[in-house]
């Protein structure tokens, strides 16, 4: 249903929901990436935003709250399914760049998913 809106709406939109993913709230943060499950299947124009998205999906393996984080494990397994053959550096650097990241947590989830 939402990729009927067409790119534009896609590209109206990505910058809100990347916000809210990080938002305080986390019932928000939880819903705003769950929107991010539809997303990888229903826009063509979504590989282009890997680098972008893939970064905080993987903060959301870390999240406090277990809703994040299975939610975000939802959204990068759909990643890694749909764009690993399409697009592997695409998923594999910004994996890469948080393998580095401060927090112990991200870090963790980052060197597993490169296993």
């Amino acid at each position: 249903m939402i990729s009927v809106h067409g790119d534009a709406y896609f590209d109206t939109n990505i910058n809100t929901i990347v916000a809210k993913a990080g938002d305080k709230s986390p019932a928000i943060r939880e819903a705003f990436r769950g929107v991010l499950v539809f997303l990888p299947t229903s826009y063509e124009k979504f590989v282009e935003q890997l680098p972008r998205l893939v970064p905080i999906m993987i903060e959301g393996l870390a999240d406090e709250e277990d809703a994040v984080r299975k939610i975000s494990m939802r959204n990068v397994k759909i990643c890694v399914k749909q764009f690993a053959k399409q697009s592997p550096m695409q998923l594999v650097n910004p994996v890469m760049l948080k393998m580095f990241a401060e927090d112990y947590r991200v870090r963790h989830s980052a060197s597993q998913l490169m296993y």
